[in-house]
Parts: C-alpha cells; structure tokens; sequence
C-alpha cells in the first residue's frame, strides 16, 4: 500500500462532499437529488485515476455529504450502492481496457462515455430511484423523475466537467506520480 492512499482518499471525500454540499444547495430536487450533482466527477474520475481509493471515497463522501446536509441514517446509506457504482464500473473497466485516463485517444475517449458516463449513470439512477420505491419513500410516478434526473445530472456533468478534468488533470497526476495503476498502488 502507498502511504499516499489515506491521503488520496481523504482528499476525495473532502473535495466531493464540498462539491455535493455545493450542488444540493445551489440546485435541489429534493429527497437528496440535485438538478446536477457535481460529485460525480470526484467518483467517476477519482476512481479511474486513484483504484481503490477513489471507489472508497465514492462510497464515503456521498453518505457523509448526505448526512450533513440533514439527511436521515437510512437515506444516506440508500445512496451507498449507487454511489459506489458509479466509481467502481468506471475504475474496472479502464484497469482492464488498459485506457488512457486522459482521454488522449478515441479508444479512451469512447470507454470514458460508456463506462463512466452513460452505464454507470443509468445503473445508479434506476438503483436509487428503485431504493426509495421499494422503501416506500416516493411512488412509481416520481421514481421515474428521480431516476431520469439522477442519470441526466450525471451525464451531464461528467460531460461538461469529467472530460475536460481527465484531460487536463491525468498529465498533472501522472507527472507527480499520483495515479494508482493497480487498486491500491
């Protein structure tokens, strides 16, 4: 294990949950969704670029973020798997594509639109949205409005801010020795 991976995963979760603290409340939709929820790129990118660190922190720094923001015990830990999905495909499939994390390629480039932008995105809305369906905190009709506005935020903002963040920041990372090739170093 490095001994930069506490660090890493630290800083993750600090900077997510600043940015999901952000985005709920600059643009709230209510039961903890936000119009566009700007943490996805610490999960999405965080955990290409830093394994096992950034899909810990993909995991944390949501429940945590939730929390603060008043949310009950149950609901935070409802956003757990989602949360943690959208770190884990992305960080699976770059390890065993072998894909340039900055996106340097169009190779890279269309692994990063699939696999960290539209299937995770999807997945996890459907996941969250079916969680509160099934728990019996919103109906059938609003799960569709959650499940669509989780995985349009997502696309969204992994888009506009995710792409040009791994293009920019890989190099910077990679220079400093920063990036975690395996899971844990």
């Amino acid at each position: 294990m490095k001994r930069e991976g506490p660090v890493i995963l630290l800083c993750l979760t600090l900077i997510g949950m600043i940015l999901a603290y952000l985005s709920e409340r600059m643009l709230p939709l209510g039961y903890g969704v936000a119009l566009l929820w700007l943490g996805v790129v610490v999960t999405a990118n965080g955990s290409i670029w830093f394994g096992g660190w950034g899909v810990a922190a993909s995991a944390l720094f949501p429940f945590l973020a939730a929390l603060l923001q008043g949310g009950t015990a149950e609901d935070s830990a409802l956003a757990i798997l989602p949360n943690l999905l959208n770190g884990l495909v992305p960080a699976v499939v770059f390890r065993r594509l072998h894909a340039d994390s900055a996106l340097h390629d169009r190779r890279s480039m269309i692994a990063y639109i699939l696999w960290a932008v539209a299937v995770p995105s999807v997945l996890s809305g459907t996941l969250a949205a079916g969680s509160w369906v099934l728990l019996g905190k919103v109906d059938w009709s609003t799960f569709r409005l959650l499940a669509l506005d989780w995985s349009l935020s997502n696309i969204v903002v992994l888009i506009v801010l995710g792409i040009p963040a791994a293009y920019v920041l890989t190099p910077v990372f990679r220079e400093r020795g920063w990036l975690v090739a395996g899971w844990w170093r």
